[in-house]
């Protein structure tokens, strides 16, 4: 609820999210800068031209039933040329980069794809792909669209059968993917 600011949380409980996982009060209050103290956020990290954006590489998006999520550190960043983004309509200062595990979205995306993914788009439109959190963990899907709060999860590969969930404060978008990249 708080993330989706249903609801505003108190500055006794903002101290207690900050203190427990050494989050930026700033950015729990405004969403400026990073999410975790002595780390610099994808827009303080822009020089003229690009825009860095951390990998988390613990952070996967299963391509199938869902992958939890331990840790989120960065090691190393993509650029990407500001320009593109913004003809893009891309969120500049609201971008993760993830891996996909899991084949349940083959042909289009594979095991260990490096995915773009805009968190200012959450409001799921049909055919796009998405990062979604469920109870099950963060997947990658297909949305085959969203009708009074639940929303069709498609895979790409046929043999895998789509589902559904109710999106509410255990199932939620995370953000849509904007980009896909994979080594050759």
């Amino acid at each position: 609820k708080y993330a989706r600011a249903d609801v505003k949380p108190s500055s006794e409980i903002l101290s207690k999210i900050g203190k427990e996982f050494d989050a930026n009060l700033n950015w729990l209050l405004t969403g400026e800068g990073h999410i975790l103290n002595g780390q610099t956020a994808p827009e303080e990290k822009a020089d003229g031209e690009f825009v860095y954006v951390p990998l988390m590489s613990e952070v996967k998006a299963a391509a199938g039933t869902g992958c939890l999520v331990e840790e989120e550190l960065s090691e190393r960043s993509l650029s990407f040329r500001k320009d593109w983004l913004m003809r893009q309509g891309i969120a500049m200062n609201m971008l993760s980069a993830i891996h996909v595990s899991g084949d349940s979205m083959s042909p289009t995306l594979l095991n260990n794809d490096v995915l773009l993914v805009d968190r200012s788009q959450t409001n799921p439109r049909i055919d796009q792909i998405y990062v979604v959190w469920t109870e099950d963990g963060l997947v990658v899907k297909r949305s085959g669209g969203l009708s009074e709060n639940i929303l069709t999860l498609v895979s790409d590969n046929p043999a895998i059968r789509d589902r559904s969930v109710r999106l509410d404060e255990q199932n939620f978008v995370i953000g849509r993917v904007v980009w896909y990249g994979r080594k050759l």
